[in-house]
């Protein structure tokens, strides 16, 4: 996983969730840089989405106030995106990120306005290497409301200029059992969640989406027809799930086997080799059911 930290040109300051409070709505602010896990984030093309390493939640706006959210389909306040310097809106690319009135004080308000150019709106992104730290940074104050300085008068009439997005193009595939070359499948084209994940035959129209499958920006497999995962605890039906950050639904190519962060293995139960059959999570044993290949659509 790519995480960096998003460090202010105007203060030095890191966006920080405050206090490391992972539920909804909680405020994204600066802070002094720590690195800490509340610190990093990364990007997630599939949603159009920047997320916090903390708890995989979304850089939302609300009330004026930069937060972090579940990712809610459609809502353009989650939909962010890293631009030369600045974090543009993906459906607004004149609105980016922007520490209200150039304070620069820790705790300062993060809202979205009108692009500039000030150091206000520049950020570095920094990015951290190895495991994300497992300690939670403390210390935080309690940091109520408080009236915030008004937005300075910038000047009408700038057009915003923006390099081009670096946002990866997403490429699809099939996943094909090398025991009887059908392929993983959504069993029916349920778009639920809990739908069963089966084996099929395969099917080359393009506007079928429950056969086919991407990588994440952290190289996890997720759907093409729903953006969601697949899940399973060992032993059990594998189906499809909203992304969680659970160790049972974070799955990757591992060679000719496609292994979970739990350590478990998708297989073909029972080794069968008609339309239907059902996959489960099982501990890795290297035999013909256990394995696949990624074959480009």
């Amino acid at each position: 996983m790519s995480c960096y930290v998003i460090v202010s040109q105007l203060n030095g300051f890191a966006l920080d969730v405050d206090g490391s409070n992972p539920n909804p709505g909680t405020r994204v602010i600066p802070w002094p840089k720590h690195s800490g896990i509340n610190q990093q984030f990364y990007d997630d093309p599939s949603t159009g989405t920047i997320r916090t390493k903390l708890n995989s939640f979304c850089l939302d706006i609300e009330n004026n106030q930069l937060v972090t959210r579940p990712f809610q389909q459609g809502d353009p306040n989650q939909q962010w995106e890293r631009r030369g310097n600045a974090i543009v809106n993906r459906t607004n690319p004149n609105e980016v990120l922007d520490i209200a009135g150039s304070d620069v004080n820790q705790g300062a308000r993060v809202s979205k306005y009108q692009f500039n150019g000030g150091k206000n709106q520049s950020w570095n992104f920094e990015f951290v290497g190895g495991q994300a730290p497992q300690g939670q940074p403390g210390g935080y104050p309690n940091i109520g409301a408080s009236t915030y300085p008004a937005y300075p008068a910038y000047p009408s009439g700038q057009q915003a200029t923006y390099p081009p997005s670096a946002q990866p193009q997403r490429q699809e595939f099939f996943i094909v059992s090398e025991m009887n070359g059908k392929v993983v499948d959504i069993k029916g084209a349920n778009k639920d969640p809990g739908a069963h994940l089966v084996m099929w035959s395969k099917n080359p129209q393009i506007n079928q989406k429950n056969q086919r499958w991407y990588l994440d920006g952290q190289g996890y497999i997720r759907s093409a027809l729903n953006d969601m995962v697949f899940t399973a605890q060992s032993g059990h039906d594998v189906k499809t799930a909203p992304y969680s950050g659970d160790p049972h639904s974070l799955w990757k190519f591992d060679g000719n086997r496609v292994i979970n962060q739990a350590g478990d293995a998708l297989d073909i139960c029972r080794s069968k080799r008609d339309d239907g059959a059902e996959l489960c999570a099982y501990k890795p044993h290297g035999k013909e059911n256990q394995r696949f290949r990624k074959e480009l659509d």
